[in-house]
């Protein structure tokens, strides 16, 4: 048990960090960013043909239809190929809207993970101003 507890304690502490806090506080700001929009269906400039693609393209090949053999793809296989859990996954089990929607909000997810990380990069090489202005670019863009 004790060792439960000083696992706690240590990431109790973590989160006292003032950078800490302030970048989780980013990473939060640039998940709502992202977010937000996407659940009141107004993305800025519309919504982007290629999400679309990739989900679609994700979606055949959880069925079995290989982008390239069974049809042409002009996008690279990368992003289809690491949405297709998700997309073969939730299609199945909640049709096609959910999927996306689940999709997406992976995304807005992974865009807030990586802003937390820009920040602590930026803080290791060149300190505080250096990562609030890299990781709030990075959040809202």
């Amino acid at each position: 048990m004790t060792s439960a507890t000083s696992r706690v304690d240590r990431w109790s502490e973590r989160l006292r960090n003032p950078d800490i806090a302030l970048a989780i506080a980013i990473a939060t700001v640039a998940f709502l960013s992202r977010l937000i929009p996407e659940l009141q269906g107004e993305l800025p400039g519309g919504s982007d043909y290629d999400e679309g693609v990739y989900f679609a393209t994700a979606n055949a090949l959880a069925r079995g239809i290989v982008p390239y053999r069974d049809f042409v793809s002009i996008h690279p296989p990368g992003v289809p190929l690491l949405l297709t859990p998700i997309a073969g996954t939730f299609t199945a089990l909640f049709g096609s809207t959910a999927g996306f929607l689940f999709a997406r909000v992976l995304a807005a997810f992974a865009g807030a993970i990586t802003t937390f990380l820009i920040y602590r990069c930026a803080l290791k090489l060149s300190g505080r101003s250096a990562a609030i202005i890299a990781s709030l670019l990075y959040a809202t863009f």
